[in-house]
């Protein structure tokens, strides 16, 4: 009896290791739109560094980037992974090149180049519509190839020009609000979400109460509860009109919202000049 209580209970440790071994195993982060465990994600790292390092010679490569929604491990929906490739100067075929290559699904691809960032100074970076403080973005990235020459250069990044950016960025979310609103007869309630809530963000962003490091952490989808911390900028009647938005009451709230928004941007932007017109 004694023998088989033991073998009972051998059993059962075997079960309960075997359950903690899976808890522990599930260790999930954000990918590709569903929740994958980390070996998947590891997977899908080294795929992503084989296929650059496929492309590109290792001379040319100074440093490989993943940014974004991606590194958020509650986000569960990002579209895609963002890759920025951080080249050493600028060679005609490197756009042609990925044709050649078959592309990995989910992944958008974007190319840097060392020497013209250097040319043009690192205070007048710009990628596409994102200007200095995309800098500090990818500074706080997954560096998968390469020394991160982002992080090592970011305190050449000027506050200054990096808080005019935010602001900058901020009224562009205002502009496609408002153009989406104007000129499409069924507005998309996921779409003025989106930017009503970067809105909210890059103004956590300005005002230091998140900062780069750590902002990929905080989903989108919380941040309306984060802010109920910070009344003295955003009322709660705005953050209870942005809780309630939904398709039933679009056409009443956005226009409130967007109005009791722009006027806290406002304030940012008066703060900015006070602070920096004589910088």
């Amino acid at each position: 009896m004694k023998g088989v209580n033991k073998i009972r209970n051998g059993l059962f440790g075997l079960k309960l290791i075997g359950r903690v071994v899976k808890f522990i195993s599930i260790e999930y982060i954000s990918h590709m739109g569903s929740k994958v465990n980390l070996k998947q994600w590891n997977t899908t790292l080294r795929k992503a560094k084989n296929f650059v390092s496929s492309i590109f010679d290792k001379d040319r490569i100074q440093c490989v980037i993943i940014y974004g929604s991606s590194l958020n491990k509650n986000n569960i929906n990002p579209k895609d992974i963002d890759i920025l490739i951080l080249l050493d100067k600028y060679e005609c075929g490197d756009m042609n090149v990925f044709n050649k290559k078959k592309s990995i699904s989910n992944f958008e691809f974007f190319i840097d180049y060392k020497d013209q960032i250097l040319r043009k100074g690192i205070n007048n970076y710009q990628r596409g519509r994102h200007g200095a403080y995309f800098f500090k973005i990818l500074a706080y990235g997954k560096c998968i190839i390469g020394s991160n020459f982002y992080l090592k250069n970011i305190n050449k990044v000027s506050n200054n020009i990096v808080y005019r950016d935010l602001l900058f960025r901020i009224e562009e979310y205002f502009y496609r609000i408002q153009k989406h609103f104007l000129n499409n007869r069924r507005i998309d309630i996921v779409y003025i979400k989106k930017y009503i809530l970067r809105i909210i963000l890059d103004i956590l962003l300005y005002y230091d109460l998140i900062n780069f490091t750590n902002f990929n952490d905080l989903h989108y989808t919380k941040l309306v509860d984060y802010c109920m911390k910070f009344s003295n900028i955003f009322s709660l009647d705005l953050l209870n009109k942005i809780r309630k938005l939904d398709r039933r009451n679009i056409n009443t709230l956005v226009p409130k919202i967007v109005e009791e928004l722009y006027n806290v941007y406002l304030l940012a932007f008066d703060q900015y000049n006070d602070k920096f017109k004589n910088k």
